[in-house]
């Protein structure tokens, strides 16, 4: 905001900034279009590493950077990974409706059960082949971060 205030905000004649007054309005919750199924049982959500930006591009380059995450790897709950016989390490195939990749199981308790999380910034294993095209009704924004999976031992 300038001296001068906002686009709409009344100026007093003295200089004081009377700002108008703004409205927000929330919107209903919308889930993904695409949820967990029988066929694909689990929720894939998508994010970053602290160590890692985008593609890897200079962080990549960064002996202590990549010595934090030198490989994708896929955070999955302990309990669901046990169901399947994984141990930690053990490669995985995530299996999309457009896509599969392979990558590295880490179980845990970081992600609730039926979800896993993987990142976006190994190009062998990128998580972008998996989620879907659909648009936020909206915003007109992609659905970039979420869309149901299945995992199987590669």
């Amino acid at each position: 905001m300038s001296d001068r205030g906002s686009p709409g905000d009344q100026v007093s004649p003295s200089g004081d900034v009377r700002p108008r007054p703004r409205v927000v309005s929330g919107i209903d919750f919308r889930p993904s279009e695409e949820l967990p199924d029988a066929e694909y049982p689990l929720y894939l959500t998508t994010g970053r590493r602290y160590a890692h930006y985008n593609a890897r591009s200079m962080t990549g380059r960064c002996p202590s950077l990549h010595n934090e995450y030198p490989r994708v790897i896929t955070q999955m709950h302990f309990r669901d990974a046990e169901k399947m016989g994984l141990r930690d390490g053990d490669q995985i195939r995530v299996i999309s409706r457009r896509g599969e990749v392979l990558t590295h199981v880490r179980p845990g308790d970081i992600v609730p059960e039926g979800t896993i999380f993987m990142d976006f910034h190994f190009a062998e294993a990128n998580s972008n082949v998996l989620l879907g095209t659909s648009l936020d009704p909206i915003t007109k924004t992609p659905d970039y971060k979420v869309c149901a999976v299945k995992v199987e031992a590669a």
